[in-house]
C-alpha cells in the first residue's frame, strides 16, 4: 500500500490564564493525530504515514506604545490564532519522490481554549490540508513519471525521536502603568531634537509556550518569557533626506533589561544626531571596517544564503529549484581563517538578548547537533534535514520552517575570532591598510541595509589623523558574493546580534575587509516641511 509524508503545523496564540491549558493542548493533538492517522483516508490516494502538530501559545498582557512623550497605546493581543501547513511526498518510508512547492498554511482565527474546540480547529484544519496535499502527491508522480522514471529519489527519511519537557518560565511581575510611564520618558527624548519629526517606543512583554507531537514519538514542550523593545526615529539630514531610524531587540525577561534599553536608546540619539549632520560622500574603493550590526547583515546576505535549503523542490512550472551552494562546497576555503563560525541551537539568550534561533527539537522531531561550520577559513558541516540531497545524507536536527515545510536551515550562527581586536586596534589596523594604498581616509560602516530609506550612515575617518566624520549617501556597489567572506582580514572583540526574518539568529563581532566598492545614490534631496514642527 502506497503511503504519503504530510506535516500539520498548528500556532495557537491564547492567553495562558489556565494552568490546565496546555494538558488540554496536547490531549486534544494526540487524541486527533490518532483519529486522523486511523480514519483519515481519500480514494486513490496513499495512507499518511507521518504526522506533526506544533502548538504556539502567547500570553501578551499589554503592548505599550509612546511617541515624543505621549501615550498613544496600550493594547492587548490575545486573540487566537491558528495556521497550519501540509508537506505530502510519495512512496513510504525507504523511497520517497521528490518535495514539491506549493504546500501553505491554512489559518483560522478564534480559536477556544476548550479541548472540543480545540480537537475542531485541528479536525477542521488537517481535512482541508489533507485535500491540497492529495493535488500535490498527483503533481509530484506526474513529475517523477515524466523526468525520474527508474531513479530512486528518497524524499524523507525520518531522525531519532524523543521526548523534552520542561516547565516554561513565568513572566516576571510588570506593572502596566510604571512601563506606561518608561516608554513615554524614552520617547520624550526625542521631543526636543532638532528635525526629529518622530520618535517611537514599543515595549512588548511576551509569556511563549510551545508544544510539539508527532506520530513516531517525538514530543516536546517549552518556553520562554522575554521582552521586545522597538524603537524608531523618523528625521530629516542637513543635507536634505527624510530617513527612517529604526532598532529592535529582544531582552530575556528575567534580566535587568530597563537599563540596558535606555543606554542603547541614549547611544541611539548620539547616532541619529551624527547622522542629521553628516555630508554628502563621494566614491570610494578601498578597505572598510563593518560594525557589528552590518557584520551580520552581510553574513545574512553572504553566507546564511548559501546555508540554507539544500535539498530540491520541484516548482509549479515543473522544473526543480534549490537554495544555498554551499552543499557542494564541504572541505573548501570559503572564508578568511581569521573567524571560525559555528552553529549553536541550544543558545537561549546571549548577553541578555533572546536568540530567535534557539531550538530544542527541529520541526521533524529531531534533536538538533551544534556545527563547526567554518574551522579556519574552509567549510567542516552543513546543516541538513530529513530530507537528503544525496545519498547518505542524515538529518542533524536542522529542518525548520516558519510559514512553509522544514527545510535545511541554520538556528544560531556564532561567529569566533581567532585573534579579537579592540575597537580602537581594529581601527588602527584600517587606517594602516588606507595608508599603504594611499588613501586620504577610509569608511567604518554601520548599517547594510538593502532599503535608502533605512541605511544607516557611513564613518569617513581620514589617515592624516584618525579623526571622523560623518556621511550620508552611499550606496554598495559591491557584489554580495560569498568571494566577500575571504576579505575579512581582522575581527573585534565584541559582538552583538541580529534576529533575522528566518528566525535565524547572527552573533558576529565588528569586521575588517580588504575591499569595498561605494558609489553615490541617486536618491534626491527633498523639499522641507513649509511650517517647522511646532
Amino acid at each position: 500500500m502506497k503511503k504519503f509524508l504530510w506535516f500539520v503545523f498548528i500556532l495557537v496564540f491564547v492567553p495562558l490564564g489556565r494552568a490546565s491549558a496546555g494538558d488540554e493542548f496536547l490531549r486534544a493533538m494526540k487524541d486527533e493525530m490518532a483519529r486522523s492517522k486511523k480514519e483519515l483516508r481519500l480514494a486513490g490516494n496513499p495512507d499518511p504515514y507521518y504526522i506533526v502538530y506544533r502548538i504556539k501559545i502567547i500570553h501578551t498582557p499589554f503592548v505599550v506604545k509612546a511617541n515624543m512623550g505621549s501615550l498613544y497605546r496600550t493594547e492587548t493581543n490575545s486573540r487566537p490564532v491558528v495556521n497550519s501547513g501540509v508537506l505530502l511526498s510519495s512512496g513510504n518510508e525507504k523511497q520517497d519522490s521528490f518535495g514539491v512547492e506549493g504546500n501553505h498554511w491554512f489559518t483560522k482565527r478564534d480559536v477556544g481554549q476548550s479541548y472540543a474546540a480545540l480537537r475542531h480547529s485541528l479536525w477542521e484544519l488537517t481535512n482541508e490540508a489533507y485535500l491540497t496535499a492529495s493535488d500535490l502527491y498527483a503533481r509530484k508522480e506526474a513529475y517523477r513519471r515524466r523526468k525520474a522514471a527508474g531513479k530512486t529519489n528518497v524524499d524523507f527519511i525520518p531522525g531519532e525521536q524523543s521526548v523534552y519537557t520542561e516547565e516554561p518560565p513565568q513572566l516576571p511581575a510588570l506593572d502596566k502603568e510604571q512601563l506606561q510611564d518608561f516608554a513615554k520618558a524614552l520617547s520624550a527624548k526625542g521631543k526636543n531634537l532638532r528635525d526629529v519629526y518622530d520618535f517611537y517606543v514599543e515595549l512588548s512583554p511576551e509569556q511563549a509556550e510551545r508544544y510539539f507531537l508527532n506520530n513516531l514519538g517525538g514530543q516536546v514542550r517549552y518556553g520562554w518569557a522575554a521582552v521586545t523593545a522597538t524603537w524608531k526615529a523618523l528625521f530629516r539630514t542637513q543635507t536634505g533626506y527624510n530617513l527612517q531610524l529604526e532598532r529592535q531587540v529582544i531582552f530575556d525577561a528575567s534580566s535587568d533589561w530597563q537599563p540596558r534599553l535606555e543606554k542603547a536608546i541614549d547611544e541611539f540619539i548620539v547616532h541619529l544626531q551624527k547622522m542629521q549632520s553628516a555630508q554628502t560622500a563621494e566614491a570610494y574603493i578601498g578597505p572598510v571596517l563593518l560594525m557589528p550590526a552590518a557584520a551580520a547583515q552581510m553574513w545574512e546576505r553572504t553566507f546564511v544564503k548559501n546555508m540554507i535549503e539544500f535539498s530540491p523542490l520541484v516548482a509549479s512550472d515543473g522544473t526543480e529549484t534549490s537554495g544555498g551552494s554551499f552543499k557542494d562546497k564541504i572541505g573548501l576555503r570559503v572564508v578568511s581563517a581569521e573567524v571560525d563560525v559555528y552553529d549553536k541551537p541550544f543558545l537561549r539568550e546571549y548577553n541578555g538578548w533572546r536568540l530567535k534561533g534557539f531550538t530544542i527539537r527541529d520541526d521533524e522531531g529531531v534533536t538538533p547537533k551544534e556545527l563547526t561550520l567554518i574551522k579556519d577559513g574552509y567549510l567542516r558541516e552543513i546543516p541538513t534535514s530529513s530530507r537528503p540531497f544525496k545519498k547518505g545524507i542524515q538529518s542533524n536536527g536542522h529542518g525548520r520552517s516558519l510559514q512553509e515545510f522544514p527545510r535545511e536551515t541554520l538556528t544560531n550562527m556564532v561567529v569566533v575570532p581567532h585573534h579579537p581586536l579592540s575597537q580602537e586596534a581594529l581601527e588602527s589596523r584600517l587606517l594602516e591598510m588606507c595608508r599603504a594604498q594611499e588613501l586620504a581616509y577610509c569608511y567604518i560602516i554601520h548599517d547594510l541595509s538593502e532599503d535608502i530609506l533605512e541605511r544607516d550612515m557611513m564613518e569617513r575617518i581620514y589617515t592624516s589623523d584618525g579623526h571622523k566624520e560623518p556621511v550620508m549617501g552611499l550606496e554598495i556597489e559591491t557584489t554580495f558574493s560569498p568571494r566577500l567572506l575571504r576579505d575579512i582580514r581582522a575581527a573585534g572583540d565584541e559582538s552583538s546580534v541580529l534576529n533575522t526574518k528566518q528566525n535565524i539568529s547572527i552573533v558576529t563581532p565588528a569586521l575588517l575587509l580588504e575591499e569595498m566598492e561605494l558609489v553615490p545614490t541617486d536618491k534626491k534631496p527633498e523639499r522641507p516641511p513649509l511650517v517647522p514642527k511646532p
